[in-house]
């Protein structure tokens, strides 16, 4: 049994997410990359977390595939927007990034598109 496809975007905004966190988290034990070797791309590939985060992403992309099945790619496209909030407050939770009063607007602002969208 399918989900509607409202839900599938949500699993998949929420995988991508998720995704995102795990990878950002590995690359902050790498640090700043300023050359690239073979030594480092084995060393990112093989961090469990970036492993984990490519794992959540195929996910996401499968889950997306279905709702493109399902829904008009206008329609569906900005609904993925919504990623960026729950990127937000995932960063702010777990990496303890700072959320300043323009992010939160543009989220507001974001959130308000896509409450427009599924009026439509």
């Amino acid at each position: 049994m399918f989900f509607k496809p409202i839900y599938l975007i949500f699993l998949s905004v929420i995988s991508g997410a998720v995704g995102q966190l795990l990878m950002k988290k590995a690359m902050k034990s790498v640090g700043l990359i300023n050359a690239i070797n073979f030594r480092l791309i084995l060393r990112i590939m093989l961090n469990p977390l970036i492993i984990a985060g490519l794992f959540l992403y195929a996910i996401a992309l499968f889950l997306w595939l279905i709702v493109l099945s399902k829904l008009e790619l206008s329609y569906a496209a900005p609904l993925y927007s919504i990623s960026y909030i729950f990127i937000a407050i995932l960063s702010f939770i777990f990496l303890k990034e700072s959320v300043t009063i323009l992010r939160i607007l543009g989220i507001l602002i974001i959130c308000l598109g896509v409450f427009v969208i599924t009026k439509t």
